[in-house]
């Protein structure tokens, strides 16, 4: 787990406000991209549709950050939930395969499927 401080940034919301071209080179246009009264960035684009679209992704990020951190939360939680039951379900599995004295490929299948799913959810590699 990371335990850095969280970087600083520019309070949400951000917009995109007024659109002007350059100057020197009028074939580009620039936007702003304003928080709290404060410019946060200025962007730019061949033309004044692609310096609008460019600005309006910058002015999105807060939100995208948000929605990042709300999914790694819940992706932490289903992590966990998956554990449980892929433990559950292999301690079951094996008190079946005891009593038994069969296994079942169905079954061996389903297993590996749910560690690898977790082994992806974790970030690690997948086994060769």
């Amino acid at each position: 787990m990371d335990n850095s401080p969280a970087p600083i940034r520019s309070k949400a919301p951000w917009q995109a406000t007024r659109t002007y071209t350059d100057k020197r080179d009028p074939t580009f246009s620039h936007q702003d991209v304003i928080s709290g009264g404060i410019r946060v960035a200025v962007v730019s684009g061949v033309g004044m549709e692609q310096a609008k679209a460019n600005a309006a992704l910058i002015a999105s990020a807060p939100d995208l950050l948000a929605e990042r951190d709300r999914l790694k939360a819940a992706n932490a939680e289903l992590v966990k939930a998956l554990e449980r039951v892929t433990m559950q379900y292999e301690a079951y599995y094996q008190q079946d395969r005891e009593r038994t004295g069969a296994g079942s490929l169905f079954h061996d299948r389903q297993i590996k499927s749910a560690r690898a799913a977790l082994a992806s959810a974790k970030g690690v590699p997948p086994a060769a």
